[in-house]
């Protein structure tokens, strides 16, 4: 009977030990778990779409319309996505601002800023000083040349001062040399009507005052000068030859001039080293520069029976291709400020909205990504 209670104690104290060495293993934080994990608990992490403006090492922005910015949800999501730069089209110029001689409305501006300051987007203002998108009480002011500076410089310092801190850059003058000879125009390209009533009323020194005015306003803007046909070197030297000038003119009078404005309105027959050669041209001035409202027509001479077959989508497709991969390859990097297309979609197009049968963007009529979006990503690409 003794030798008995003798196992059942020593069988209890094993019992005993056991569950003891059982619960400090448990409560052991240095005890490392044997379970392996299976596959779904360390998922392979999702692929970011490419989006045009996350697949370029400099500024990728489009010109914007007020009103399907704010009604239109395809529109300003597409917008908002793609886009890391805005151009207002029209909601800035003079006509759409000041209506009525220092009456401001700056309402639609604001938007857009707003709209961009939400997005994470570049503004970039146009334009200060045109001849055109003139309100009715310009076209008709008959006071003296002081007066007119009056006009033009308040202009000019209610819009940069209003904005300051919000559009990192501007297009101070658009758009001032004559096509055929590279002058300073006084002609209206759109008929009887205006004419350049700055340089009739201020002078050739017009240029290199507006310049003056938007630096004094806001020190820290960046300030460009724009212009369209000076995109194809060789076939319009003379335009080119123009706008350096213009940009010396103000360098030399100690002004301040950041960039250069090419518009690039082209179209398939464009010659592409003439396009070369002018980017090459202006990128030897050290300034910035700004391919600033691209499009590519593929019916220029609005054909109303063109159509725009697969061959021509594949055109301009190549086409945007080549200008991005130029644009990457001739620009210095340090002087990229972006590309800008006019509008993004054929919707919106300025051909569609004047009745022709054209189709010069990224995005067709309903919104959907066209042959030349996926090719001028691939051109962005580095």
């Amino acid at each position: 009977m003794g030798r008995f209670l003798k196992f059942f104690g020593f069988f209890l104290f094993l019992i005993g030990l056991l569950l003891f060495g059982s619960s400090c293993i448990k409560k052991d934080p240095f005890i490392i778990p044997t379970t392996r994990f299976t596959e779904t608990t360390n998922p392979t992490p999702t692929a970011v779409t490419p989006t045009l403006r996350n697949s370029a090492s400099f500024p990728v922005g489009t010109a914007v319309d007020d009103s399907p910015m704010n009604t239109n949800k395809t529109y300003s999501t597409i917008l908002g996505n793609e886009f890391s730069s805005i151009t207002p089209e029209s909601a800035m110029k003079f006509d759409r601002v000041e209506w009525k001689q220092n009456n401001f409305d700056f309402s639609a501006g604001d938007a857009m800023v707003d709209f961009a300051l939400s997005h994470n987007q570049r503004v970039h203002g146009h334009t200060l000083v045109w001849q055109h998108a003139l309100p009715n009480w310009v076209k008709s002011f008959s006071g003296d040349s002081t007066a007119w500076e009056g006009i033009f410089k308040n202009h000019i310092t209610a819009m940069v001062s209003h904005y300051k801190g919000k559009v990192k850059s501007w297009d101070v003058v658009n758009e001032a040399i004559d096509d055929n000879d590279g002058s300073l125009t006084d002609k209206d390209k759109y008929g009887p009507g205006t004419g350049s009533l700055w340089r009739q009323h201020l002078g050739a020194n017009y240029i290199v005052r507006a310049f003056k005015y938007a630096h004094e306003a806001d020190p820290a803007s960046l300030l460009f000068y724009n212009d369209y046909g000076n995109d194809n070197g060789g076939w319009n030297d003379a335009k080119i030859k123009s706008v350096i000038s213009i940009v010396n003119s103000v360098k030399n009078a100690g002004g301040t001039i950041s960039g250069i404005g090419i518009q690039m309105h082209i179209n398939l027959t464009t010659d592409n080293k003439n396009i070369k050669e002018s980017l090459r041209q202006f990128a030897a001035t050290g300034l910035l520069i700004h391919i600033s409202e691209l499009d590519i027509s593929v019916n220029p001479s609005n054909n109303p029976l063109f159509v725009f077959s697969e061959n021509f989508k594949t055109l301009q497709a190549e086409k945007y291709q080549f200008l991005a991969k130029t644009y990457r390859e001739v620009v210095p990097k340090v002087q990229q400020f972006g590309i800008t297309t006019w509008q993004f979609s054929d919707a919106y197009s300025e051909a569609t909205l004047s009745g022709k049968n054209d189709f010069r963007l990224l995005f067709d009529m309903n919104y959907q990504k066209k042959a030349a979006y996926d090719s001028y990503l691939k051109g962005l690409m580095n």
